[in-house]
């Protein structure tokens, strides 16, 4: 069993999502990949003039982004979130290559939890895809199979 990591990346580095893996350049010029299958939640955001540890504050508070339900799933799955505040949302799925194949939502919502279904039918092959929540300029990713 893996144990469950959270990431933090500032949108400074330069990052790469390539099927199981999740490759930063940070901006000395190093480069970290980890596994996803041993990432929770990964947090995106910017340094401007707060500290990082304010960043992290900051992003636990706004969004709460679950698991999808029934993960793996065939055809449809259920992708809930919690907001502490109202803002401008986005919710896309991408593909394990990193494509957008889909846009569940696009629009204002209130604070509180929501709930959003994605039906990949017959267009979406089985494999790894990956859920992404973007609110007020945080966003939050998480993986789930589809599985024919």
């Amino acid at each position: 069993m893996f144990k469950q990591v959270v990431l933090v990346l500032v949108l400074a580095a330069n990052y790469l999502l390539f099927a199981e893996n999740l490759i930063v350049r940070l901006k000395d010029g190093t480069t970290v990949s980890y596994n996803l299958q041993q990432v929770k939640s990964v947090f995106f955001t910017d340094i401007n003039s707060s500290s990082i540890e304010d960043k992290i504050k900051l992003a636990e508070m706004q969004i709460t982004l679950m698991k999808n339900y029934p993960n793996p799933f065939n055809p449809a799955t259920t992708i809930e979130f919690d907001l502490s505040e109202s803002g401008i949302a986005e919710l896309f799925i991408y593909n394990q290559n990193g494509q957008m194949v889909e846009k569940l939502f696009t629009g204002d919502l209130n604070k509180g939890c929501h709930s959003f279904t994605w039906n990949a039918n017959s267009k979406h092959s089985s494999g790894a895809y990956f859920y992404k929540l973007s609110v007020n300029g945080e966003c939050r990713i998480n993986k789930m199979i589809l599985v024919k």
